[in-house]
This record gives structure tokens, sequence and C-alpha cells, in this order.
């Protein structure tokens, strides 16, 4: 059979561009699939800068404690003036105090980023009590470099994560529901769900999905996205609802370009 001499001139530059892009996404999606993290020797001195005002006396001490366990070069507490309980603790411990009468954590940041020695600088939202929850805010998690993740992960893998933002304005860009959290529960019982941990947390309400089901996770609506164990391995996933077998800890779910779309703990 022979085709008309204008298949041929309309079909060939669409053929092009068809071989383009999937070179193009080849050469994307193949690094990404061989990635793996780098370990090495190499260390770097790091600051742990925190402001502290009117903090709970034992998790504040509990924290201090934790932070030079870790062998950290410098931590700075950047304390309000008015707050004499969080600064008498903090003199029981080989810390750097700045005490502040400007109100806001934005200053007390600065403040603590500038009296930093190290080039490396960890700045913590204040602290909080340990064995509940932390606000993973996935419009963040989505551009992840990922501080909420990143923290989630270093500070403790067992708090339940809850998706949050500090601010939302659908004019601006920033719907409400991103990202969604979504929790398995017997009727409106939810704070039970939460306290088992029966978390899963995506982008938007019709973003792909991670489910924990008995000893597997299950990707709804993830087709060509990324399946990133606690260990670091990642499994691309093919179709819209495939199911892998869980390991403990947290999992996750990453778009071509390393961005983190979907948690489940």
């Amino acid at each position: 059979m022979t085709l008309p001499f204008y298949y041929y001139v309309l079909g060939t530059p669409l053929g092009v561009l068809g071989l383009i892009r999937w070179a193009c996404w080849l050469v994307r999606r193949v690094p990404a699939v061989l990635y793996r993290p780098v370990m090495n020797d190499h260390r770097l001195p790091i600051t742990v800068v925190v402001p502290v005002y009117q903090e709970d006396p034992e998790i504040f001490a509990t924290a201090i404690e934790s932070w030079l366990a870790n062998d950290v070069d410098q931590v700075i507490l950047v304390i309000d003036a008015s707050d004499t309980v969080c600064q008498e603790i903090a003199r029981r411990y080989p810390v750097d105090v700045v005490i502040t009468d400007v109100p806001g954590k934005r200053d007390a940041l600065r403040k603590g980023w500038r009296a930093a020695r190290t080039e490396l600088v960890a700045l913590v939202d204040r602290v909080r009590r340990r064995p509940l929850m932390i606000a993973c805010d996935l419009i963040c998690v989505v551009a992840f470099v990922s501080i909420p993740l990143a923290w989630w992960l270093a500070w403790d893998p067992d708090v339940i994560p809850l998706g949050g933002s500090d601010f939302h304005s659908p004019a601006q860009g920033r719907p409400l529901g991103a990202p969604t959290t979504w929790v398995q529960c017997e009727g409106d019982d939810v704070l039970s769900g939460i306290s088992a941990g029966r978390i899963a947390i995506s982008a938007g309400r019709d973003a792909p999905l991670l489910l924990r089901v008995g000893d597997e996770i299950v990707v709804h609506g993830g087709d060509g996205t990324y399946l990133v164990d606690p260990g670091g391995e990642r499994r691309v996933v093919f179709g819209d609802r495939r199911s892998f077998r869980a390991k403990p800890g947290p999992h996750r779910l990453e778009s071509s370009d390393n961005s983190v779309i979907a948690l489940a703990a």
C-alpha cells in the first residue's frame, strides 16, 4: 500500500517531534532510576539555631541534650527576654544564648544565623512535644529540597506526619487542600486514626496517593512516579494502581524531577 505524498510531508515532522520528546524523557528518567545517594566520609561542622519562647521545660531540656548528643559544633538558643524559665534551663548546658526583645520567629532566626560560627546552619522551627505529630507542608514538599521531610526523617520517623501549611490563599496559587491529609478511621473517630498513625499525605485531593495496607504499600494514580522506601531504594511505578512489599518506616512518592508528591507514615 502506497501512502499519498502529503502523509510523509505532514507525518515526518510529527515523528521527529515524538522522537525528541521520548529522548528527553529518557534523558531524565534513566539517571533518576540509576541515582543512588553518595556515601563518604566528608563531614562539615554545623550550627543549630533555635528560637525559644515559653517552651515546655522538660521537652526543652531534652531537645538541648539531643542536639548536643549529635555532636554539632554549636547550639544557639535565641530566647525571648521575658522567658526567664527557658533562660535558666539553657544556662545548664554548653550552648550559646542570644536574648531578644523583638517578637517573632523571623528576627530570632536572623540573629541566630548571624551568631553562627559555621558555614552550615540548621534552623529549627521551635521545640515541639516529640511523641505527637509534625506538620509537613507539601506545598513546600512538592518543591522539595525539603525542610519538612528532612527534619521529620532526621528527628524521628515514628512521629506522625500531618499535611499542613502556614498560609493558604487560592488567589495567590495556594489552594485549600494542598496538601491533603487522609486518615483511615472508624466513623468520625479521626483522632484515633491519627494517633494510630494511619495517615497518608498527598499534594492535593486529586494527586497520587500512597496507602499502607497490611504488609503492602499501594500506589494509587502514580503511573510514571517513583516509590522510595525508608532505605532510599527507588522503584518505578507502572500503572495507576500498583502494590509493593512495604518496609517498616515512612515511604514517599517522587516525580521524575525528584519532587515529593506523596507520603505514607
